[in-house]
């Protein structure tokens, strides 16, 4: 089971699952943690962090201020990633590399 450290603002910590990681949102100085079932965590990390802990092969990019657990991903329509309930959208920047990661190009 791989797991990540979420450290809330409580200074409590909680070990989650990697496939329970739906998406990773920018949040000024924070980033929320968009979990399965709704939850959602707010850490005091930044996106270039998350963005370096997380498995490459399992998370991208998508946007300055998400990132995306590819398994989690339900459609592709324009440029937006449909994942859970939440759109998603996809920068100009990262989109060759959504793509690919996709399987789409």
């Amino acid at each position: 089971m791989q797991s990540i450290l979420y450290s809330l603002k409580r200074r409590r910590h909680r070990a989650g699952r990697y496939a329970d990681l739906l998406l990773v949102e920018g949040y000024g100085n924070f980033v929320k943690c968009h979990l399965a079932l709704g939850r959602v965590l707010l850490t005091a990390e930044t996106m270039r962090h998350m963005e370096s802990q997380l498995p490459a092969g399992q998370f991208v990019r998508t946007h300055k201020s998400y990132l995306v657990n590819l398994a989690r991903v339900e459609r592709l329509h324009g440029n937006v990633l449909l994942v859970g309930a939440r759109e998603v959208p996809v920068g100009g920047t990262y989109r060759q590399e959504v793509l690919r990661q996709l399987h789409l190009r």
